[in-house]
């Protein structure tokens, strides 16, 4: 998983999170996970409205954090990471308590 800080003056979003997945009901189940913590962390959520016919790649929209949720092949094929590569590459802690520490100073 990689989180990046988008630098650029313009940008719709603050910060992108991808992170790679190993198959459909992975992709569903993250999803899922990732649209009830950030609700639960008190970001406003758009309609899932993006990749849902998608067995590769879904998107969850929390404003200025998009999250991308992609198959490793459809990782490799669009290679988002590269698109960001000018932007700071922001260390993602896996402790939960320090991530909804993070994501409310974030907020």
């Amino acid at each position: 998983m990689s989180l990046f800080q988008v630098i650029q003056p313009n940008a719709l979003y603050d910060y992108v999170i991808v992170a790679g997945v190993t198959s459909k009901p992975h992709l569903q189940a993250l999803e899922g996970c990732c649209r009830r913590e950030l609700k639960e962390w008190g970001f406003e959520l758009t309609k899932p409205t993006e990749g849902r016919t998608s067995s590769s790649w879904r998107v969850v929209d929390g404003g200025f954090l998009v999250i991308h949720l992609m198959t490793q092949e459809a990782r490799k094929r669009y290679n988002l990471e590269n698109v960001w590569s000018n932007g700071k590459t922001v260390a993602f802690a896996k402790n939960k308590k320090t991530v909804k520490k993070r994501a409310r100073v974030l907020v």
